[in-house]
């Protein structure tokens, strides 16, 4: 059986992957049915920006950790911006990425303040990488099995 992502509905996210299960007939909307009888996708995107956070000790130059992606509590940039500098310290740069056509894309912010390690109570400068998304991150499974025939 193949793990192969082939399919994501655009409004609720279920993933389909070969193998697993028929593939959905889209209906007009692009959206999956939810039954044979062709009941509309019950999802709907969500209403609050996702975004995730990279952690980085810029001391030593090494990752602390990373977040995931998750829905915040508000669907306003400027809301979301000012809380995370609340927490995280003042902006010193923008994150961007290049896009699919090629251009340049502004996709979150990065902040710096100072913190304590809780071990052993050093400071450090913690640096935040905030990065909003459209969407969680989809996931590609393959996989790769071992004959145990002779």
């Amino acid at each position: 059986m193949t793990t192969d992502l082939m399919w994501t509905c655009p409004n609720c996210g279920r993933e389909y992957y070969g193998g697993d299960e028929p593939l959905p007939v889209p209906n007009a909307k692009g959206q999956c049915f939810t039954d044979s009888e062709g009941e509309d996708c019950p999802g709907n995107p969500p209403s609050n920006l996702l975004v995730s956070e990279t952690y980085l000790n810029a001391t030593e130059g090494w990752g602390l950790g990373e977040s995931g992606v998750y829905e915040s509590f508000t669907d306003n940039k400027g809301t979301l911006f000012r809380a995370m500098q609340r927490e995280y310290g003042r902006c010193i740069s923008s994150v961007y990425v290049d896009g699919p056509d090629g251009k340049v894309m502004k996709i979150g912010w990065v902040f710096q303040k100072n913190d304590t390690y809780q071990d052993t109570g050093k400071e450090y400068l913690r640096e935040v990488w905030v990065t909003v998304h459209d969407a969680p991150d989809t996931v590609v499974r393959t996989s790769h099995f071992h004959s145990l025939e002779d």
